[in-house]
């Protein structure tokens, strides 16, 4: 049996499919890989998922993701109060002197 572990982006295409669930076996592995592949417009951010543990560190609790803004107009509209549509179960943080949205999920099991 051959393990071969390596590290990538979870913007790497070609090797990284995020899914709602783990692929517990063969065909539905199969069945990931043949569907297209939907990649987010050019105008999206393409920021990191940090992914935090439980204290025994062997289950994810958390998926979080932070997109800095960036464009002018945008910081500005978030400064002055835009309104940033609500998420349920979702917490968001929305730093607007910072310029910044932060999104953290809670994974259930």
């Amino acid at each position: 049996m051959r393990l071969a572990i390596f590290s990538t982006s979870l913007t790497d295409t070609e090797h990284v499919q995020v899914v709602c669930h783990r692929p517990g076996n063969g065909e539905e592995a199969v069945f990931f890989r043949s569907q297209p592949k939907i990649l987010p417009p050019d105008s999206a951010s393409t920021g990191k998922v940090n992914m935090i543990l439980d204290k025994a560190r062997t289950k994810v609790t958390n998926l979080v993701i932070r997109d800095d803004i960036n464009d002018a107009q945008e910081v500005k509209s978030l400064a002055s109060d835009a309104v940033v549509k609500d998420l349920r179960d979702r917490e968001v943080r929305i730093a607007r002197k910072s310029s910044y949205i932060e999104v953290s999920l809670n994974v259930s099991v």
